[in-house]
């Protein structure tokens, strides 16, 4: 792991622990166990190392979502349950530190939402082009609403993180969901 790896990776802990205004640089370094010079020589300023955590982020979802996607030992249904569930842990976990960089750096939270919203779009496409053209997909099933559904996902509420038990219920209802856009194969 570089340094700069292992900087935002305790930025990240520390922001969802105690908040993204709370934490300050001394706090990154002595968490390190490293002088603040060292930690000033990787990055220049609280605001770039807040900017880097959150494109690390991005990153983190836009690969996970590609690697799921790359799986080819899986059905398109399969697939689409995996990017669910995928969406809505990632939501949950980060649904802090998304929620803190919303309310005090309004265009970083922009900046990683539509990098999100993006990558979902990206790879639904060809999916629902491959579903559409296998006739897998009920009529009434269109790109809109396939697009609509995941983009939702990364909308979770507050009083919706109150357990694990709630977040596996989602996991469930997003199966359901997706079970129910696919036309009845067995007779």
């Amino acid at each position: 792991m570089t340094r700069l790896e292992e900087i935002l990776e305790v930025a990240c802990k520390l922001y969802y622990q105690q908040g993204i205004k709370s934490v300050s640089m001394d706090d990154i370094a002595e968490s390190l166990a490293i002088s603040k010079k060292t930690l000033y020589n990787t990055v220049s300023n609280k605001n770039e190392l807040l900017i880097l955590v959150t494109k690390n982020l991005s990153s983190i979802f836009i690969k996970s979502l590609h690697d799921i996607n790359e799986r080819n030992n899986i059905t398109q249904k399969e697939k689409l349950k995996h990017i669910a569930k995928f969406i809505l842990t990632f939501t949950c976990e980060n649904f802090l530190f998304i929620q803190q960089l919303k309310n005090t750096h309004r265009r970083l939270w922009v900046e990683l939402e539509y990098d999100q919203h993006t990558a979902i779009l990206k790879i639904m496409g060809p999916i629902y082009q491959e579903l559409r053209k296998e006739k897998l997909l009920k009529r009434s099933v269109n790109k809109d609403l396939l697009n609509f559904i995941f983009l939702g996902m990364c909308k979770v509420k507050k009083d919706h993180l109150n357990s694990m038990e709630n977040s596996q219920k989602r996991i469930e209802i997003s199966e359901l969901l997706i079970d129910g856009l696919f036309v009845n194969i067995e007779n």
